[in-house]
């Protein structure tokens, strides 16, 4: 196993920080300031800071279609870790399951009694890395204080279904001999969630112990994109049916999106572990993510809806520069530590 550390110097201090997207910001906050001048917020429960959040995003989304995957992968800045949370964690990368992965371990974690995190980003299964998701998963240990490891799984088109849910089998293959389930919790975002679903069902078929438990955040769990969100929202949400088209027909290449392998929504989903699933109600994937709640509940899996009021998709990811993502990754962080508290009552007091 190899490990290289990574300097503090090495941590963008802001996406602002990058010549073209001060310009855009500018920009933007002068055609966000009028237009709530003139027609008022966007959402009604949008701040000015978080609306202006949700036209950048949505612009640099519009962009991105205009650009192949790996273009888009290029010009995707890695995410601000800022100071308090830098300071309260060890970052490194190293080689792990065959996989880049990015190691965020709190100050003070223990190896023979801490928990571990097995996290696996967001972005189609076509875009973003453990860098784009850095600030968030160095948050979440932090806040949880349990270690996590972030794979950079393959993705397609140069890897098309099932080759990342097969990365990420592996990698959850090799986390059980290193850590006891009992102190695992699985997580994703978005493509994550549905990776982290996938992996946790073949586990089931393979007949591997079940995680502590798994954290969805927006899951992507159906590949048809027959979500009724995904038209009612888009006027608030930066992900649109075009977008996530192009994500499907890039990772799919042909492939059945009703196939439980693909989408999650379609599996059974009995003997699942505790789960906690985030979806914002002006997300692309709200309706989607509510019926997979509904599913799992009437499957017997414990589970905890967490429903962020006027938020769009994985609002936790822009925790650096957003007080509702913060809140969302405390709410994490409490889920995380009741449900180690239960499987590990001796250690967790």
């Amino acid at each position: 196993m190899s490990s290289t550390a990574l300097t503090p110097a090495r941590h963008p201090p802001s996406l602002a920080a990058h010549p073209l997207m001060a310009i855009v910001t500018v920009c933007l906050w002068m055609v966000v300031g009028m237009r709530r001048l003139v027609r008022g917020p966007r959402h009604p429960q949008w701040s000015f800071r978080y609306e202006l959040t949700a036209e950048i995003l949505r612009r640099m989304t519009q962009r991105s279609r205009r650009l192949t995957p790996q273009q888009t992968r290029r010009l995707t800045p890695d995410a601000p870790v800022l100071p308090d949370v830098r300071r309260s964690t060890d970052f490194t990368r190293i080689t792990w399951a065959g996989m880049p992965t990015e190691v965020h371990t709190p100050k003070g974690w223990d190896p023979d009694t801490g928990a571990t995190i097995l996290y696996f980003h967001g972005g189609g299964y076509v875009v973003c890395s453990p860098g784009s998701h850095r600030d968030m998963i160095a948050r979440l240990a932090h806040v949880t204080q349990a270690r996590c490891l972030a794979p950079d799984y393959r993705m397609a088109p140069e890897h098309p279904f099932p080759a990342p849910i097969e990365d990420g089998q592996r990698a959850y293959r090799q986390i059980l001999k290193e850590v006891p389930p009992e102190r695992l919790i699985v997580a994703g975002d978005s493509a994550g969630g549905n990776m982290t679903l996938e992996v946790a069902l073949g586990a089931i078929k393979e007949g591997l112990p079940n995680a502590a438990a798994l954290v969805l955040l927006s899951p992507w769990v159906d590949l048809t994109l027959s979500g009724q969100s995904i038209q009612e929202h888009a006027r608030w949400c930066y992900l649109d049916h075009d977008t996530l088209t192009i994500y499907s027909q890039h990772y799919l290449q042909g492939a059945d999106p009703n196939t439980p392998q693909a989408s999650p929504l379609q599996a059974d989903l009995k003997g699942l572990p505790p789960t906690m699933l985030l979806t914002g109600d002006a997300e692309a994937f709200h309706s989607e993510d509510l019926a997979l709640a509904k599913r799992l509940e009437d499957a017997g899996v414990e589970t905890k809806l967490l429903v962020g009021p006027g938020m769009i998709h994985v609002w936790p990811v822009f925790s650096w520069a957003l007080k509702e993502g913060r809140k969302a990754i405390h709410q994490i962080g409490d889920f995380v530590q009741d449900t180690l508290e239960r499987s590990n009552p001796t250690q967790h007091p």
